[in-house]
């Protein structure tokens, strides 16, 4: 927060400035992730602001009139001195002082110097979206001017990606770095009869298979994401999921400065995504066509389609519209299928409860002596487990053993938590596991943000978001979340830039919350939760999540003519026009498409 009597700017991790001016919030303005902000005392600029994205911007007028690009990874501070000079402080500590006046600039060689260490940044491939080299324009694209100051732009220079950015002050295109990780690297090895880029000799430290006998051979191509590479290559060597952060970090070392070309879909659980925790078996799922639709019931749920995870393998329930006349009904499935979604999403898959709970018994023997499990809980923790893989028996198998040994897992350290976690996930799909966990009420909601942020780890992060969403699966925890609601979304907010995994179980919860309240039909609570939206679109996140993301905003935005307004007035339907060009999946540039013509209609 800064402050010049009587002006505030407050800011947080959102991608919005507060302006506040004698205690009423006069202005909300979409800026980028700030990490400071500053007003300018006696300049021509009204404030500044600094963030993640390396950049200075200079606001006035209530619009960004100018974008300084800087040679580091991140600015951190900033502030303005008494004749309107910026200073600027970055991660590559130094500090830089701009200048409105040309008396007080540096020398036109020091000048030419900046640019030149700006234009030489690597700017990796994912903080500009998805590249095909060949479908890159090339220098002629900066011919055209720019919309507005700091919009960049990639173009291929000399058969390799470079990144512009518009000065409006020159009215010219600046070089701002070199996409890295963009580039096909050319190399290709036969592993299984499929080519790779690399094929990696691996041995786990803790799998005696691995250590007695020849290496396992790893497959990985630089268009995938390393949390699918991993999980497909424990699934094909039938090893436990919680290796999946080691073998995933394994290939993110082993590849650092490679180089993508374009992804090939596969076919993978819509409910978790590439980078899921514990993958299904998806031999067998793949080789059998889905189950045709009931008898006039064109659409399946678009949140799964063809390759969902049926546990079964039996019919899913189609997807509930909203009440409406019969007539008008099917002119809205067949005009748009995707939302309002009427029904949560959970993560139900459970595979392997061997290996879960031989992780289970190994990290139960590194915990303090007070937090340990008998032998005989284990025993019967397993018992429970397995009931809870076949929906009929969930509640009726919980007993107080089990009950209270998911009180103790909820407390063993951070580095040690994970397999309990995934317990939790599946034991709150019943009724009195879900509603035991949260009777513990506000410690339970505090306990999971502690673990659902970056710094506990990938896995309990992605996994303390699954488990939140299946809290979704009964009253109880619905209760519990939705009283909760704007602590817990300003939290995962922060997530939105985090691997696939987390993007998808994120957007899976905030999914989850407008669900439950379009129900109520309330739109007096929904400011959160589109705020939290606008966050994630913003971000270019993978196309699952974005799908899910840009369901729950339609949700939302069904609510009433209220929920609708506020829809617009965050630019939700500005966030959601960057997905239109989204076609594989198509489901993404169409719901994009629908969500924008219900806000703009």
């Amino acid at each position: 927060l800064k402050s010049c009597y009587p002006l505030f700017l407050s800011l947080s991790y959102f991608p919005w400035c507060t302006v506040v001016y004698a205690v009423v919030c006069m202005l909300l303005m979409l800026c980028h992730l700030p990490c400071s902000v500053a007003p300018v005392l006696n300049g021509p600029a009204d404030f500044v602001s600094v963030g993640e994205d390396r950049t200075l911007r200079v606001w006035k007028d209530d619009n960004c009139v100018q974008t300084v690009t800087h040679p580091a990874q991140t600015v951190w501070c900033c502030t303005s001195l008494e004749n309107g000079d910026i200073i600027t402080g970055a991660n590559d500590g130094v500090i830089r002082i701009f200048t409105h006046s040309p008396s007080r600039a540096a020398p036109e060689s020091e000048v030419q110097a900046f640019h030149q260490q700006i234009a030489a940044q690597q700017v990796p491939s994912n903080q500009v979206g998805d590249l095909k080299l060949s479908d890159l324009a090339g220098p002629e694209a900066l011919e055209r001017p720019g919309a507005k100051d700091g919009q960049t732009k990639v173009v291929k220079v000399d058969g390799k990606p470079e990144v512009y950015q518009w000065e409006a002050a020159s009215q010219s295109w600046q070089k701002i770095g070199d996409v890295v990780n963009a580039v096909g690297s050319g190399r290709s090895q036969l592993l299984h009869g499929k080519e790779y880029d690399y094929v990696f000799d691996v041995q786990l430290d803790m799998d005696t298979r691995s250590q007695s006998g020849p290496p396992l051979q790893l497959g990985y191509n630089t268009s995938e994401d390393p949390w699918f590479a991993a999980q497909r290559f424990l699934q094909d060597n039938e090893l436990s999921p919680l290796y999946l952060d080691q073998v995933a970090n394994f290939i993110i070392e082993r590849t650092k400065g490679a180089t993508i070309g374009s992804a090939q879909p596969m076919v993978s659980d819509p409910f978790t995504g590439g980078s899921r925790y514990v993958p299904p078996s998806v031999a067998d799922v793949a080789s059998r066509p889905p189950p045709p639709p009931p008898s006039g019931q064109p659409f399946s749920d678009p949140l799964t389609g063809g390759s969902r995870y049926v546990p079964s393998y039996s019919q899913p329930p189609p997807v509930q519209a909203p009440s409406q006349p019969a007539a008008q009904s099917q002119a809205t499935a067949l005009t748009n299928p995707y939302f309002p979604k009427t029904t949560v999403l959970t993560f139900d898959t459970v595979t392997n409860i061997d290996a879960l709970f031989l992780k289970l018994a190994e990290f139960n023997n590194k915990a303090d002596t007070s937090q340990k499990l008998s032998d005989a809980t284990l025993h019967r923790l397993k018992e429970v487990v397995s009931f809870h893989a076949d929906p009929p028996h969930m509640s009726s198998q919980m007993d107080e053993v089990a009950i209270a040994a998911i009180d103790q897992l909820l407390q063993w350290p951070e580095e040690i938590v994970l397999p309990g976690l995934d317990i939790m996930r599946i034991i709150v799909r019943g009724a009195r596991g879900n509603d035991h966990l949260c009777q513990q009420g506000d410690a339970l909601v505090e306990r999971l943000k502690l673990l659902a942020r970056s710094g506990s780890g990938t896995a309990n992060c992605m996994m303390a978001l699954r488990l939140m969403s299946n809290l979704f699966s009964h009253p109880g925890g619905c209760q519990l979340l939705l009283s909760k609601r704007q602590e817990i979304l300003l939290h995962i907010s922060s997530l939105a830039d985090s691997n696939k995994g987390v993007q998808i179980a994120l957007c899976s919860l905030v999914l989850n919350f407008a669900v439950e309240l379009h129900k109520m039909t309330v739109s007096s609570g929904v400011t959160d939760l589109l705020t939290a939206l606008a966050v994630v679109l913003f971000h270019q996140i993978d196309t699952e999540a974005a799908f899910r993301a840009l369901v729950a905003a339609g949700t939302v935005a069904c609510i009433g003519e209220e929920a609708r307004a506020q829809a617009i007035s965050l630019d939700i339907h500005q966030a959601a026009s960057t997905y239109l060009s989204v076609a594989d999946p198509k489901k993404v540039g169409e719901c994009a498409r629908l969500l924008i013509d219900r806000l703009t209609a």
